[in-house]
């Protein structure tokens, strides 16, 4: 299972599939970009 967007909801949703063996792929989402400026 792919989830993008591993924050709180994420992690917890990776925690219950593991239990059931299945292999998870995640990636954390980002929507500010490194060029940004504040």
């Amino acid at each position: 299972v792919l989830i993008l967007g591993y924050g709180n909801i994420g992690v917890d949703l990776a925690s219950s599939l593991r239990a059931v063996g299945v292999k998870i792929l995640a990636t954390k989402c980002n929507s500010l970009s490194s060029t940004s400026s504040y």
